[in-house]
């Protein structure tokens, strides 16, 4: 838990809940396991707020401006009064460690926010030597091939949405939803050299995501 003086906490809770007893659960070679953070919420213009408040009564009694360090101390003790009384918003990120195929899959979009929970992995095990997943493909060009009619990989379909974008220096996108992409439209595009950035994909009728260059 965060204590009553820190804006931030991190580490590791269990994937079962606030009830759970065990840190990681395995099944065959994947571990899943689940990082906890809790921030306390604290918005800079309340805490500038106070402090400009705080500031006005000081300079009408001693008729000196509050700048620079002492406005700076002054910034740290609001800070230091309000936290113990600030929300906390509690947050979880799961992921699971592949130890047969050698990935860690951390459920976020962001890269920053995996790179973080991989480095409470090191810091916990004192090891844990990762580097991102890179496809030995350019994404774009596979997505641009899945649209053009190539073969998808088993159980994997098209969506219906897509953007389309020339690769020259701010060249023209196009964004397609709720659109038949194997079609004469979608084809214009393509043979005027546009290449995919964005993709809807569908798995086995049981998920659908938008897949990204990125």
């Amino acid at each position: 838990p965060v204590g009553p003086a820190e804006l931030t906490s991190t580490g590791f809770v269990s994937p079962f809940g606030e009830d759970g007893q065990v840190f990681s659960h395995r099944v065959g070679n994947a571990i899943l396991f689940t990082a906890g953070k809790e921030d306390r919420l604290l918005p800079g213009a309340v805490v500038n707020a106070e402090v400009a408040k705080r500031a006005k009564l000081i300079e009408a009694q001693t008729g000196k401006q509050v700048k620079g360090k002492a406005r700076k101390a002054l910034k740290e003790e609001v800070v230091f009064e309000m936290l113990p009384k600030a929300f906390v918003r509690p947050g979880r990120t799961d992921g699971y460690i592949d130890t047969g195929r050698g990935l860690i899959v951390i459920n976020t979009s962001s890269a920053k926010g995996a790179e973080g929970i991989v480095s409470m992995m090191r810091e916990a095990l004192g090891s844990f030597p990762a580097v991102p997943a890179s496809p030995s493909l350019s994404v774009t060009d596979l997505m641009t091939g899945w649209i053009s009619g190539e073969a998808l990989p088993e159980k994997w379909i098209l969506g219906d949405a897509c953007e389309l974008k020339d690769p020259a220096e701010k060249g023209a996108v196009v964004r397609c939803t709720g659109q038949e992409l194997r079609s004469e439209e979608i084809d214009k595009h393509l043979e005027t050299g546009k290449k995919a950035t964005k993709l809807a994909l569908q798995y086995d009728d049981r998920l659908s995501f938008t897949l990204g260059d990125d």
